[in-house]
């Protein structure tokens, strides 16, 4: 058994395939709805895990250089081998585009419009709807990007749509494989030795 936390749903069905494909068998996600709900449940995921595993999800988003401080910051260097903090650099649509491949499938685009230093982008949320702007599927166009004059950031359908992606189609291991992100491969590689 593994206990999840995630920021939100998209990143529980991502956390979820990952625990899935490292052989856990029973998997809990509890999604927080956002970070400012997450983030001040962290230290009792710490005190939790002296009993059962956690692994606990978040975007690196803008607010640090790096992983690692951002790290510092939620966890105060408190663990335990039951509990993994991975930082998804810099949002989980990064882990999500790794498998270049079903994204490209799934998005109606060729797969060299999939960057391949997904840590590196600024804004892994606004690089897939920019993906997905020059979709040759009008429903995917509609799903994904907002109506210019909403000044939305994401289209209505957006996390659904992630969601149903993520079920269906996302493979974990060509994800890993793929090597375009880093930060997923240190999360699958944390949760295998959690799983030992």
């Amino acid at each position: 058994m593994i206990y999840v936390a995630s920021e939100g749903d998209v990143d529980a069905e991502v956390c979820k395939a990952i625990c899935k494909y490292c052989g856990f068998q029973e998997i809990r996600t509890y999604p927080s709805g956002g970070k400012t709900k997450l983030d001040p449940k962290i230290p009792a995921y710490v005190k939790a895990s002296q009993h059962m595993k956690w692994l606990v999800v978040r975007d690196l988003d803008q607010e640090y250089d790096c992983a690692p401080s951002l790290a510092q910051a939620l966890t105060n260097f408190h663990s335990s081998p039951n509990f993994s903090l991975r930082i998804a650099t810099r949002a989980i649509e990064s882990w999500i585009l790794a498998d270049h491949e079903a994204a490209a499938e799934w998005l109606s685009v060729s797969q060299s419009r999939i960057p391949v230093a997904l840590d590196t982008l600024a804004n892994p949320k606004q690089t897939l709807v920019n993906i997905a702007r020059k979709s040759r599927s009008r429903s995917v166009r509609a799903a994904l990007v907002p109506p210019e004059s909403s000044g939305a950031a994401v289209g209505a359908e957006y996390e659904s749509e992630l969601i149903k992606f993520v079920k269906n189609s996302w493979s974990v291991q060509r994800a890993q494989n793929s090597t375009r992100s880093p930060s997923l491969g240190s999360c699958i590689f944390r949760v295998r030795l959690m799983k030992e």
